[in-house]
């Protein structure tokens, strides 16, 4: 028996490997905070939280609460940059 007949197995994983296609490329902005995100891990947790019982969550949701209000609470940067013109325009027209 050949030492290369004792890897067998082991080789023709190893091969199957090399052959796997390659993993699908991430979404862009997969990791981007949306308002939509925290709702839908809100949901997640309130689920797991009725379906335990586990009152050890809840501050887990508070957290998720109050973060949602901040970035619902927070303008468009867009808006904010606009805002920052008008505050520097005003101030230059007043000098």
């Amino acid at each position: 028996m050949k030492p290369r007949d004792k890897l067998g197995p082991a080789l023709e994983a190893a091969r199957a490997l090399v052959r796997m296609p390659k993993p699908p490329a991430p979404e862009p902005h997969a990791d981007e905070l949306t308002a939509e995100r925290i709702e839908r891990a809100m949901v997640l947790l309130a689920y797991a939280i009725t379906a335990t019982g586990e009152k050890k969550f809840a501050p887990l949701l508070d957290y998720l609460e109050a973060e949602l209000a901040k970035y619902r609470n927070t303008p468009d940067p867009i808006e904010r940059a606009r805002a920052i013109l008008e505050r520097h325009t005003e101030l230059a027209g007043k000098s």
